[in-house]
């Protein structure tokens, strides 16, 4: 078959389907584990838990591992060690989503603040899958269609546009090396 540009890797499964990694960015690696040895992986033993797992990713969880951190939120829930799978667009969506500011220290967020943010996180995560992930550059679903939660995005990428609640434009600034967007109102 064909290979494309940034095609890695290529399995061939037993169905006569393929998984095909493609990682333009290269920030992605293949290591080949026991199962049972996951738990004690270098790449995995740190990493906090999924967005969607609420035994183990909620308020107290949250609220607790934030007191002693001085980063920006934002920075810290983008954090893998503190829960996984929220990057850039989505940590900036959950927090507008919040109420709160990409800026303020994680140690200064109220319990509240934390159930506040929990509960978003996982509502963006859910409309994302839902969605087919968001596509701005390269991402496509295993089926090669493109992701459509780019289009429910409502401050990421939209510097200077009018925020769809109150009409503020949407402010942005580099944080932790990575652009914010939110809503100043």
């Amino acid at each position: 078959g064909h290979i494309a540009k940034h095609d890695h890797l290529v399995l061939h499964l037993s169905n006569k389907k393929k998984l095909v990694y493609n990682d333009s960015r290269r920030f992605g690696l293949f290591e080949i584990a026991d199962k049972g040895a996951v738990t004690e992986n270098k790449w995995l033993k740190f990493l906090g838990p999924e967005p969607l797992d609420k035994k183990n990713f909620n308020s107290t969880y949250l609220f607790q591992g934030s007191r002693s951190r001085k980063v920006p939120v934002k920075a810290f829930i983008m954090d893998q060690k503190v829960v996984v799978g929220v990057g850039n667009i989505y940590a900036s969506e959950a927090l507008f989503r919040a109420g709160l500011r990409p800026q303020i220290r994680a140690n200064k967020l109220t319990q509240q603040d934390a159930k506040q943010l929990v509960a978003s996180v996982r509502t963006i995560i859910s409309k994302a899958i839902k969605s087919g992930g968001t596509t701005i550059r390269d991402f496509a679903q295993t089926n090669g269609q493109k992701g459509y939660f780019a289009r429910q995005l409502k401050v990421y990428g939209r510097t200077g546009e009018p925020c769809f609640d109150c009409q503020t434009e949407i402010c942005c600034q580099s944080i932790g090396g990575r652009t914010s967007f939110w809503c100043p109102h």
